[in-house]
């Protein structure tokens, strides 16, 4: 936009009264995620796959973008806020806008019916080794067509829905589908600013949880870790 001119000064101009008057989940509001200023920590809905949220409180960051830019991935420590049934473990709440195809069902890369696999497998079982265990997890909806902030909503009720295609919808005609692969099965890479990868917002809560690699005081413990991950991978191609 050049706003030296009278076009661009319009486009800026447009710009900011169509910022003011979008739906606040479009602007970037995630109400399944609230900072409570007492607590000093983040409030956190996690659902389940049929859509049903249990609240967590975190206790901590494990891993936080380190970007102005973008929705990065971020993991949690928390707990249940309150008891409804189940256990009242810490659990590792992880958030992340994994790639994906719309509709949003492709399973073989869908890390929720993975983990359900592993826990459905080794549940219950006397194992030797330690595996990640799925409490809950699905994708996070979000209220289309109105405004969660103000209230607002269209015949006195919220419509949920994952809103990634609305939002890439946006860009009209200029979007552009990441390709599968490049030349000789190599990874695809995006060429231009327009290929944008479809991502569903997915949030898991798992358990059990350690500490980070920088706690590790040896080598000796580096070994152990990847000696464990190194069984458990096997135990799952295995299984």
């Amino acid at each position: 936009m050049d706003v030296s001119k009278q076009a661009g000064r319009k486009r800026f101009v447009e710009l900011l009264v169509n910022w003011a008057v979008c739906d606040d989940v479009r602007a970037g509001y995630d109400p399944t995620m609230k900072f409570d200023p007492k607590l000093k920590h983040y409030r956190i809905q996690v659902p389940d796959m049929s859509g049903k949220m249990r609240t967590y409180t975190t206790t901590s960051y494990i891993a936080a973008a380190e970007s102005l830019l973008g929705r990065h991935t971020r993991c949690f420590l928390a707990k249940p806020d309150y008891e409804e049934g189940g256990d009242n473990d810490v659990v590792v709440i992880k958030d992340a806008f994994a790639v994906s195809s719309p509709p949003p069902d492709d399973k073989v890369r869908n890390e929720i019916v993975l983990l359900s696999d592993i826990t459905d497998t080794f549940e219950g079982k006397e194992v030797d080794f330690i595996y990640p265990e799925l409490v809950r997890g699905g994708d996070v909806k979000l209220p289309a067509g109105g405004s969660h902030v103000s209230g607002i909503s269209h015949n006195g009720v919220y419509e949920f829905e994952d809103n990634t295609g609305s939002i890439l919808s946006l860009m009209g005609v200029a979007r552009q589908d990441v390709p599968e692969s490049g030349d000789n099965g190599a990874k695809a890479k995006r060429s231009s600013w327009r290929q944008q990868s479809y991502r569903v917002h997915r949030r898991l809560a798992m358990k059990p949880y350690g500490g980070h690699l920088k706690e590790a005081e040896k080598p000796a413990e580096l070994v152990v870790v990847l000696a464990e991950a190194m069984r458990c991978h096997t135990a799952i191609h295995t299984h």
